[in-house]
């Protein structure tokens, strides 16, 4: 699947340094949904709250960065225009193809994130690790 976003290049390396800025595009997901308009996510200007603090780098495509946010919080405050389409659907509204990359790969990276909130050991609430991309508990 990487061969389909050619030209464009993948940087998925975890970079605990990159702060979002207000061109950042959000993906945000709620079950099986990401949050689009038009064929094209969010980007963090669109959004009347401040979501800055709720975000997780995920990596960038060419200068582009991404940034994850859990839209299943009641909390998050969707941008006007916006809605959640299903990420199969998302090939079928007329998206670029390195846009259903990012969906697709946003997505996988979200469900680990999402499915490892409680540690698998002990069950206590995990965290995200600031030196690599892990999320780590207190247990060890």
């Amino acid at each position: 699947m990487i061969q389909d976003i050619f030209p464009h290049k993948l940087d998925n390396q975890f970079h605990p340094d990159v702060k979002p800025e207000s061109d950042s595009i959000i993906l945000a997901f709620r079950g099986r949904d990401v949050l689009a308009k038009d064929g094209r996510f969010p980007i963090v200007s669109d959004f009347s709250s401040d979501v800055t603090d709720g975000l997780v780098y995920l990596f960038a495509l060419d200068d582009a960065r991404y940034f994850y946010l859990d839209a299943d919080d009641e909390g998050v405050q969707i941008p006007s225009g916006f809605e959640f389409i299903s990420v199969r659907s998302f090939r079928n509204i007329g998206a670029e193809q390195h846009d259903v990359f990012v969906a697709f790969t946003g997505f996988q990276l979200a469900n680990w994130y999402r499915n490892n909130r409680f540690c698998g050991r002990c069950g206590k609430r995990t965290y995200l690790y600031d030196k690599a991309r892990e999320i780590r508990c207190e247990c060890g």
